[in-house]
């Protein structure tokens, strides 16, 4: 099986899992690309909507926290949670809650989903995190990319007024660097000759 973040593809189960990545946005952990977010939003919640390129799990989920200096203490979150689609920008019914994350400075963080959300191919699901208190001006924090903000895939969950709003239309000018983490069972045959497909065997001798 392969991991993948948010996206992977059908495939044979009992092979090694493809490890997916879902991600939108160009974040790294380069301090001169990108940038820290978030310090005036607090207590807002930063979401993201991602989709699955495969059929498998999601076993993770990652959270790019960093600050200008680097070099910072450990940082305690209030919760990530895992919910379902909804209607943009507001998530739709809660699959999981990860209680109190730990954030080191100039990392992408990742927790452990526990038991594991089965996904489907070209299922979208949103991850949003919580601030336990706001974060100094200079973070760390949450960050973003530094390529703009893409339409439909970042939310914030401002307070006041206590609505979820397009992060985009707020001002915010990149993707939120926040992952999910897709386990894919990997295809070992292509031909239909495991499945069984005769349609798709050959006819010549090769």
């Amino acid at each position: 099986m392969s991991r993948r973040a948010l996206s992977s593809v059908a495939r044979l189960v009992g092979q090694t899992p493809e490890r997916e990545q879902l991600i939108h946005e160009t974040a790294t952990s380069n301090p001169t690309q990108r940038r820290s977010t978030i310090p005036a939003c607090h207590p807002g919640l930063p979401l993201d909507w991602l989709t699955s390129t495969c059929e498998g799990n999601l076993t993770a989920v990652q959270v790019l926290w960093m600050s200008v200096t680097g070099g910072s203490g450990q940082t305690l979150g209030d919760s990530i949670t895992i919910s379902e689609f909804g209607a943009f920008p507001t998530p739709g019914p809660q699959l999981a809650k990860l209680p109190a994350p730990a954030l080191n400075d100039g990392f992408f963080n990742e927790y452990p989903v526990v038991p594991p959300i089965p996904v489907r191919t070209g299922e979208t699901l949103v991850v949003d995190f919580r601030f336990f208190e706001a974060p100094p001006v200079t973070g760390p924090s949450l960050v973003t990319d530094i390529d703009g903000c893409q339409a439909v895939k970042n939310g914030l969950y401002a307070i006041p007024p206590g609505f979820w709003f397009d992060a985009c239309a707020l001002g915010v000018g990149g993707d939120f660097a926040i992952r999910a983490v897709v386990d894919c069972p990997e295809i070992l045959f292509k031909d239909g000759f495991e499945s069984g497909d005769t349609a798709a065997w050959s006819s010549q001798i090769p």
